[in-house]
């Protein structure tokens, strides 16, 4: 059972105990049951399966993933419903809260036999998936972007054309050639439609989408288009690269709120060029939210080879000025605010 034939049967169960209650309501409360605010919030990061078709899919093909879809935890199992949070959706709804346990009851019922789980869609390439991940794709920036990794493939290079050229030419080719032909036209259109499927869950809003994107066009303008775009969506990578290969200024803060290496370390070194006691502290503070993103600025980091030791620096480290414990107290409160604000993973 998924979704569609889960709302049914809750339906069936509970409309004599409460009449009011509509089949696109029992779609609510499933996505209730899971953690979800809504089913379109649940629409938007995944979608129901079983747990046995997750592990007989064909996830040990691909392994160039983006960090986008977790390959550890691809799929998040059902335990029990949290009554109150049903009730409060049941509230949210317009309908009567005081059936909150009963619906609870049957939506346990009904998840736990055949282990339903929700999964997200990196996470789903299996036969009875793909027919949904593909229709919700048009709509859907993860199931889009889902979709378009699955396909993921280079461009053939332009030098291994010449036999498909002189093909769509009209000239008649001998059995080896077409052979050639053939291949390279394969992998030509495998990758225009790999391309047109980025450029799709780009255009729905994947920031990630939109990032490799830049990677994927060829003109500079292009280039640079898409990566504003991506920045503009929320891309930490794109909204680094702008703020250091760019030298737009106007990212550097957002991406290193967010975690990014060498925009906490550009800062961090732009505050202890200024001798005042204000940016003393900013210095601080990028420092110690690089430290609570992992990230050690006052670590040099060097290319070591085996027989030789390190060969050169790849990062030198931040020498930290001297500062009053009252400015370093500050810098970390400060510090641990901004993580609070912009991390997901904060303990």
């Amino acid at each position: 059972m998924f979704r569609k034939e889960l709302a049914f049967t809750l339906h069936q169960a509970v409309r004599n105990e409460l009449p009011s209650i509509k089949r696109s309501h029992c779609h609510e409360l499933i996505a209730a049951a899971f953690g979800f605010n809504s089913r379109a919030s649940m629409d938007a990061q995944g979608m129901l399966t079983q747990s046995a078709l997750l592990n007989d899919g064909e996830w040990d093909e691909y392994d160039s993933w983006d960090d986008t879809f977790d390959e550890e935890e691809p799929a998040q199992e059902y335990s029990e419903v949290d009554v109150n949070q049903l009730s409060t959706r049941l509230d949210a709804l317009g309908l009567r809260t005081e059936h909150a346990t009963r619906i609870a009851d049957v939506i346990s019922n009904l998840l736990r036999e055949p282990q339903i789980v929700f999964a997200d869609y990196g996470s789903l390439w299996h036969e009875d998936a793909r027919e949904h991940i593909i229709e919700r794709a048009k709509t859907h920036p993860n199931a889009a972007y889902a979709l378009a990794c699955f396909n993921e493939c280079s461009m053939p290079p332009s030098s291994e054309a010449y036999w498909y050229n002189q093909r769509r030419q009209g000239i008649e080719l001998n059995t080896t050639q077409i052979e050639f032909a053939d291949e390279y036209g394969e992998a030509f259109e495998q990758a225009n439609l790999y391309q047109s499927l980025l450029k799709k869950a780009a255009q729905l809003g994947h920031a990630d989408a939109a990032y490799v994107m830049a990677d994927v066009v060829e003109s500079e303008e292009e280039h640079e288009s898409w990566l504003r775009k991506a920045a503009n969506l929320g891309s930490v990578q794109a909204q680094s690269h702008l703020a250091i290969h760019y030298e737009e200024s106007k990212w550097l803060e957002c991406a290193a709120n967010q975690g990014d290496f060498s925009c906490l370390d550009t800062l961090a070194r732009q505050a202890f060029e200024q001798p005042n006691s204000e940016s003393l502290i900013e210095g601080y503070k990028w420092v110690k939210l690089a430290k609570l993103y992992g990230h050690d600025l006052t670590r040099s980091i060097a290319d070591n080879d085996e027989d030789y030791g390190p060969v050169f620096v790849l990062h030198e480290g931040i020498h930290l000025p001297k500062a009053t414990k009252a400015q370093i107290d500050q810098a970390a409160r400060d510090a641990t605010e901004t993580y609070k604000q912009y991390s997901t993973d904060l303990d």
